[in-house]
């Protein structure tokens, strides 16, 4: 019973949020858009290419429509209690004392309020912890369970259609379960859970998605865009991470030799070995997108070296690795909780905050059309966006795209919607993905009306993101306002035949200058063409992408830089950098890196331009 009350304390102050408000942000434009989608009938890998698929929108419980609300209310709900549940049922099974129960409970509680505090959201761990925790206390029993096998593989299959990169490293960690089951001689099961997990998924797929055909295309879209989104989000970090990875590989490998080499049978590394998935996830997301997420990993590490606490408790012969891995969980926490002072809270603040969620879902439930939501969302958003009445009123019965990363001002100004594929300018990270949304804006169905910000993020610049989609915008659409930030552009009558003329191609070398020339009647671009060598593709995906700038130069010195974005091969236009406000203009541009290790030497270039319309 103490154990119970423990983890029932621990579920209340760690509640997920259950209503939020949509701001100006740019992380709320997807989350708007994941929801605007599904409630429109969008076809997730066709109509719309995102790192979320068609169950992502239960993920985040902003409030635009009552029903996908109320799906995404009892999602949380219904995650959370499968969280806690687990790690009950995980404590139960390996007779955790009280003091035991309170250090798990209390690790975890910090853990789970420091991601909400900087992310305003459950962390990614969350929704798969429970799945290593069910499939460790299935490897665990004796006797098989194979409708327990069945939910273990539905529930795996299910992270594919919620985000494709959690759906990466619940299958990492599905097939090190299945890996286990066979090493243990049980074929059987081994061979039930493969055909279980692929059979849940398809079956899902063909459900949500459709046909075979357009299953396909989500699966291979979804990929594409999680393959960019190493290359693409990557940025430079201190090079204790290099170290960090190194170890932790290290680590990983230890813990499957073990497994292979030595005959007797040691149950704990079960444990370490299913949670190879959730590691390296954590880690490769902290590595490549920043410090922010680095914690992410360390407080990961420390709850999973404090189960394996648990685990060695009742083991009196090998009581030093029992310690060694307390003082280890004790560390991390100690670090986790050093990085996240800022944003500490106190136990009355964080009940108060649960106890508003609670009470203003309670109100949304109870009064079907309660204003509230919408007030708080129009609220949250006028602080960011100002359009001139002029304007909302020319758009308003009109199809309307919105570029670069400010989709949910459809949302405030209730804008007829109608999104490229990949909705968010910066994440149309590889040729292939710019593509899509180019091919669309040639199609009868392209939006009548688009809005254009040429905003930055990352150090990329928005002409840099989507390249070849840029320039359907310039020869297909022709400006009608400016309104603030915004550019208002219509859509021409017949489609415009752009003649291009190419210029030969020119080789060049990492770091080293190429010079260009901008004549005013034309629109210029330049394909650009940069590769990594072997070490580099093997670095890219065990540490992180390295990353690559296009630095502008004019008259000889240096100007400006971005980050460079290898859709660049679809060709990226030079004209306002050549004409910007800076004192010299721009007359070339090199492609630098301070890892060329990792990659190619040798560049190409093919320029190639356009009469302005």
């Amino acid at each position: 019973m103490p154990r119970l009350i423990v983890i029932a304390i621990a579920a209340i102050l760690t509640i997920p949020l259950l209503l939020m408000a949509l701001s100006g942000e740019m992380d709320d434009s997807w989350r708007y858009a994941i929801h605007k989608a599904k409630l429109d009938g969008l076809v997730f890998g066709t109509d719309i290419v995102f790192t979320f698929g068609p169950l992502g929108y239960l993920t985040y419980p902003v409030y635009i429509d009552r029903g996908l609300w109320l799906n995404t209310l009892l999602f949380s709900v219904a995650t959370h209690l499968l969280f806690w549940g687990a790690i009950y049922y995980f404590l139960k099974r390996h007779r955790a004392g009280l003091a035991g129960t309170i250090y798990i409970a209390a690790g975890i509680v910090v853990f789970m309020q420091a991601i909400t505090a900087l992310y305003s959201r459950p962390n990614e761990s969350y929704y798969y912890f429970y799945l290593f925790i069910f499939a460790y206390g299935y490897v665990s029993e004796k006797e098989e369970n194979i409708t327990f096998l069945g939910a273990i593989a539905a529930l795996s299959a299910l992270f594919f259609y919620i985000k494709f990169s959690y759906a990466i490293a619940v299958c990492l960690m599905f097939m090190a379960f299945v890996l286990l089951l066979a090493k243990e001689r049980r074929h059987k099961e081994a061979a039930l859970g493969v055909i279980f997990y692929f059979s849940f998924t398809v079956a899902l797929g063909l459900i949500m998605i459709g046909s075979p055909g357009a299953l396909a295309m989500y699966f291979y879209n979804s990929y594409a865009i999680v393959d960019g989104y190493v290359d693409g989000m990557a940025v430079d970090g201190p090079r204790w991470k290099l170290l960090a990875a190194v170890l932790a590989w290290a680590v990983y490998g230890g813990f499957f030799l073990l497994r292979s080499i030595v005959r007797k049978q040691f149950g704990d590394t079960r444990y370490l070995v299913l949670a190879l998935g959730i590691l390296f996830v954590n880690y490769k997301h902290s590595a490549g997108n920043g410090a922010i997420f680095e914690w992410d990993f360390f407080a990961t590490w420390a709850i999973v070296f404090s189960l394996y606490y648990i685990i060695r408790a009742d083991t009196g012969d090998s009581r030093w690795i029992k310690y060694a891995a307390l003082a280890s969980s004790a560390t991390l926490i100690t670090v986790s909780v050093f990085a996240f002072h800022s944003t500490a809270t106190t136990v009355r603040q964080v009940l108060t905050s649960r106890a508003a969620q609670i009470q203003a879902a309670v109100e949304l439930l109870k009064n079907k059309n309660s204003p509230m939501p919408h007030e708080l969302n129009m609220q949250r958003l006028s602080a960011y966006y100002k359009l001139s009445p002029s304007t909302v009123e020319l758009l308003r019965s009109h199809t309307v795209d919105i570029f670069t990363v400010d989709a949910v001002l459809a949302q405030y100004y209730t804008l007829k919607y109608r999104p490229r594929p990949t909705i968010q300018s910066y994440s149309a990270y590889t040729a292939y993905l710019d593509m899509l949304n180019a091919r669309y804006l040639s199609e009868k169905g392209a939006p009548e009306f688009v809005l254009f910000a040429p905003k930055e993020f990352d150090s990329k610049s928005a002409l840099l993101f989507e390249p070849a989609t840029y320039r359907k915008i310039l020869t297909n659409y022709s400006p009608v306002t400016k309104d603030g930030v915004f550019w208002v552009l219509k859509k021409r009558g017949p489609a415009v035949f752009a003649r291009q003329e190419d210029y030969p191609p020119v080789a060049a070398s990492l770091g080293s200058m190429v010079n260009f020339h901008v004549d005013g009647r034309y629109h210029m671009f330049a394909r650009i063409y940069v590769k990594y060598n072997i070490l580099g593709e093997i670095i890219r995906v065990l540490y992180r992408a390295p990353n690559l700038y296009i630095q502008f130069y004019g008259g000889g010195f240096p100007l400006y830089r971005y980050k460079f974005c290898f859709n660049a091969e679809n060709g990226i236009y030079l004209n306002p950098f050549a004409n910007s406000k800076e004192a010299e203009k721009a007359d070339g541009f090199a492609i630098t890196t301070a890892y060329p290790v990792f990659f190619n030497k040798h560049i190409k270039v093919e320029f190639f331009r356009i009469l302005a319309q």
